[in-house]
């Protein structure tokens, strides 16, 4: 069977990097070379210039040409950010080319925050889109965690004028969300892991196929169990992001409950901000206003290696996110066995728990996260037995023999359906 797969990003093949973001699918690739040989892959990915097209291993690698912008005026650039254009869809051109070449039995249209999709109609072969975030709901939750004040310091920051920031980041999602509404209306095919993912799927298209797979992440997680010491201190170990609905803000806003509450011995590393961004300086001053320079620790984008060592120093791990689909972050936390507590936002209570294998909070109440982190750092007993069930959880759905048979079960069913 020939399986075409469209993405965003560069494999290690291609880049000659391991991969910082979306390693799953690279893990994906090498358990199909090692359980379903039979299955070849060609693989189109975006690059800034062309390759020709090459194989290696079980995949054949090609090229989707998206050519980076040409230096141009200040006022050109800042025309152009807001027109909050995303993409040049005449690269559907170029998809169109690919799949008359590769001449694949499926494609596997790795999420919909490019225009992949658009060529579901136009080709003769079934395609699966499988989800990786929706724009859509995304943009419904760009201002969650943020005050009115917080608001209107970025409506009125230099960023908002020069075309850039979160008001344009909101604006080009809800731009790009009608090109998406129509991918997912046309796709008849989709992978999901969450109830969420199944939900927003049938919602935008009922008539929908929708397949359940997880995903295979970094083994590092798997490699690296976390062990409770009680030299560690009260530390809390988050992955965030610089995006504002990753919830950052609303972690920092837990952390000065507590202190009102009179806890002065915690400290939160927050992985994945940006100390210069628009998250990184409302948390500066959130910080300053509190006094909690010596408790709040913005570290950036950290690598696998680097955030197994945070966690394995830390006490517990938050996911504070506003909107997530189905979070690698907490995943590979799982995975490591730390005990965690996570926001109930969207696919997350499809893989936590509550009290089971971690702990939930509604994801707008930094009060009721306070609580939880209080509940678990004052009784570390508990979060070693949620910790415990978590890793037990997470190695189950992630084991990579499982979702090879899983990934190739489902490239079977679409194809034979089309036939």
């Amino acid at each position: 069977m020939k399986v075409l797969w469209f993405t965003g990003v560069q494999l290690p093949a291609v880049s000659g990097q391991n991969l910082t973001r979306a390693n799953w699918q690279e893990e994906l690739r090498k358990a199909l070379e090692i359980y379903h040989p039979e299955i070849e892959l060609g693989i189109a990915s975006v690059s800034p210039t062309s390759f020709a097209p090459f194989r290696e291993g079980n995949a054949y690698y090609y090229s989707i040409h998206r050519p980076v912008s040409q230096p141009r005026s200040r006022f050109q650039r800042v025309f152009d950010q807001w027109r909050h254009d995303l993409y040049a869809f005449s690269e559907v051109e170029q998809y169109l080319k690919l799949v008359q070449d590769f001449r694949p039995d499926v494609i596997m249209v790795f999420g919909s925050e490019n225009p992949f999709g658009l060529i579901s109609g136009q080709v003769d072969c079934p395609v699966i889109l499988y989800i990786q975030g929706i724009v859509s709901a995304i943009a419904n939750h760009v201002f969650d965690g943020l005050t009115w004040q917080e608001i209107l310091i970025l409506l009125f920051s230099k960023n908002f004028v020069v075309g850039s920031g979160v008001f344009h980041e909101w604006l080009t999602k809800k731009k790009y969300s009608r090109v998406e509404r129509g991918i997912f209306a046309r796709c008849p095919n989709f992978i999901g892991r969450t109830q969420w993912d199944r939900d927003q799927v049938l919602s935008l298209n009922p008539k929908a196929n929708y397949f359940e797979c997880n995903e295979i992440l970094n083994p590092i997680y798997s490699q690296s169990e976390w062990r409770p010491n009680s030299q560690k201190g009260k530390t809390i170990y988050a992955t965030s992001g610089d995006a504002l609905f990753k919830g950052a803000l609303t972690l920092v806003r837990a952390v000065c409950e507590l202190k009102k509450r009179g806890r002065q011995d915690i400290q939160v590393r927050i992985g994945g901000v940006n100390p210069t961004s628009e998250t990184g300086k409302l948390i500066e001053r959130l910080v300053k206003r509190h006094e909690l320079q010596e408790r709040v620790v913005l570290l950036g984008r950290l690598s696998p290696s680097q955030i197994c060592k945070e966690i394995g120093e830390a006490s517990l791990f938050v996911l504070p996110s506003h909107m997530e689909n189905s979070s690698n972050s907490l995943c590979e936390a799982m995975l490591m066995g730390i005990p965690c507590i996570a926001s109930d936002a969207g696919g997350t209570p499809s893989l936590i728990k509550h009290n089971d294998n971690g702990m939930l909070y509604s994801h707008k109440s930094d009060v009721e996260l306070a609580s939880h982190i209080a509940y678990l750092l004052d009784n570390p007993e508990i979060g070693i037995t949620l910790g415990r069930q978590a890793r037990q959880t997470a190695m189950g759905r992630h084991h990579p023999e499982a979702i090879a048979h899983r990934m190739a079960d489902i490239y079977t069913t679409v194809a034979k359906s089309h036939a």
